[in-house]
């Protein structure tokens, strides 16, 4: 016996289907989908082998209220969700599986996961396609022409509806309690704009490697000791939990080189970079043995819609780093200083790449080569 999930028109409460059968008694639940269990509290059952219409306990108008469409389609809430995820695919078919597992057993339910897939050219829109008809969490997307890794990132920020936003890597993984481990951050501190996990790096089959990783909490920091964190760190932080109301305050340079440094920077004038240390994210390691010049030309290719030259990429940061120190939040004009002093250091950070991008564009001008 087969069930689905049906919400009641009236009220939320679980129901019985009329028929009397129960979904324990079926033997499977929720249509064998176990991710959807949690949905057990708020929808009811209707049995699909003999189509009855199931009710609930409420009242309306002095007569039971038969649930909505004679238990046949699944009626999703129009709240928002807790929680956005936004996962950004393309030609992950060998990895999609196991990330969708690891988001959808999440003890944490109240989300939406919205996939979007970047043309694919593999099996990776068949897969997603089958596990949004599964769950009425996922909303599926692919995208008629090739947006780059920055459009695609842009597109699930833009799509997001919950009050917190995580951005998911496809072939990327995490821990169990990830979510909920986030949420209880954000939750109990409204002076956290962020909340970040630990960071584990793994090879191509789930085995740790050893890298170093940074550690994000800037605890008592002012807004410009935070942009000074940030500034110097790397920029994992992007994949923690951030209030989507901060994430649309700060401006998105999608269009730009290190667009999630720039978003990181934006964010620390804004408030708190709280470290969850019961959240682990295990970032794949798919390109081990890259230097800087092959990650350059990698990154020409695929952050954007079509390849482009990547010419002083790292002084166009420089100059965005300080327009985002001086236009970001609402601050004290002595902390306005401040905020860009720090980020006029941010030419002692990049100061190696940024003699490297000269020396590129040297060499494209005098010897024809490519920078």
């Amino acid at each position: 016996m087969d069930w689905i999930l049906v919400r009641c028109s009236f009220c939320a409460a679980a129901a019985r289907p009329a028929c009397g059968r129960d979904q324990e008694a079926s033997g499977a639940v929720c249509s064998g989908i176990s991710g959807l269990a949690w949905l057990a509290p708020r929808y009811g059952y209707a049995c699909l082998g003999c189509r009855c219409v199931p009710v609930c306990g409420c009242r309306d108008s002095g007569s039971q209220a038969p649930l909505a469409n004679k238990g046949i389609e699944l009626i999703v809430s129009g709240d928002a969700p807790h929680v956005s995820i936004g996962l950004i695919v393309r030609n992950e078919e060998s990895s999609l599986r196991e990330t969708l597992d690891c988001i959808l057993q999440q003890d944490f339910h109240d989300i939406e996961l919205i996939i979007a897939d970047n043309c694919s050219t593999d099996r990776t829109g068949e897969i997603a396609t089958a596990a949004a008809k599964q769950d009425p969490r996922i909303r599926y997307h692919c995208h008629e022409t090739n947006r780059g890794v920055n459009g695609n990132i842009a597109f699930v920020f833009g799509a997001a509806k919950g009050e917190y936003f995580v951005l998911a890597g496809a072939h990327d993984l995490w821990s169990p309690g990830y979510l909920s481990a986030m949420v209880r951050t954000l939750d109990d501190d409204a002076s956290a704009v962020l909340a970040c996990p630990a960071s584990r790096w793994i090879d191509g089959n789930g085995a740790e490697v050893s890298k170093p990783v940074c550690v994000y909490e800037t605890g008592e920091l002012t807004a410009p000791g935070r942009f000074a964190f940030v500034l110097w760190g790397n920029q994992h932080a992007i994949y923690g939990m951030i209030r989507l109301a901060a994430l649309r305050q700060v401006r998105h340079h999608f269009g730009c080189f290190a667009a999630s440094a720039l978003i990181l920077a934006g964010l620390s004038v804004l408030g708190r970079l709280a470290h969850v240390p019961g959240a682990i994210w295990y970032r794949r390691l798919t390109q081990p043995n890259e230097n800087r010049s092959v990650r350059i030309q990698r990154y020409s290719r695929v952050l954007f819609s079509q390849p482009r030259r990547m010419i002083l990429i790292h002084w166009g940061l420089i100059l965005r780093l300080l327009s985002t120190a001086a236009t970001t939040g609402s601050v004290s004009l002595w902390h306005r200083i401040q905020l860009i002093a720090v980020a006029s250091t941010a030419s002692i950070r990049y100061l190696e790449p940024m003699v490297h991008d000269v020396v590129d564009v040297l060499r494209c001008r005098f010897y024809g080569g490519d920078s």
